[in-house]
């Protein structure tokens, strides 16, 4: 329940923010690109995934995850910040052992 409520909640800010960066498009005519600034297989692709699914689901589009590691974070970051399409998959937190 708590990730179908996620989905809903992310797929309407990306509809939102699509239709600022362009009012003529249909929000499920382009894939959504969720990148995730570590390796392939970490915590973030796997929150990546699981959101973007639910998102290809409520849409009825696509989502793809894009892991793009290096420089701390700041290559997929850099990609999403110069992208109209592309979010990022991101959390912080400390391990304990």
């Amino acid at each position: 329940m708590a990730h179908k409520r996620l989905a809903t909640i992310a797929a309407a800010g990306h509809c939102a923010l699509a239709g600022v960066a362009s009012a003529q498009v249909a929000c499920s005519t382009r894939p959504i690109t969720l990148v995730a600034p570590q390796v392939a297989g970490g915590t973030n692709d796997m929150v990546g995934r699981l959101v973007g699914q639910k998102l290809a689901e409520v849409l009825g589009g696509t989502a793809v995850v894009d892991n793009r590691p290096g420089a701390g974070g700041n290559i997929g970051t850099r990609l999403v910040d110069l992208s109209k399409w592309a979010r990022i998959v991101k959390s912080s937190g400390a391990a304990v052992d």
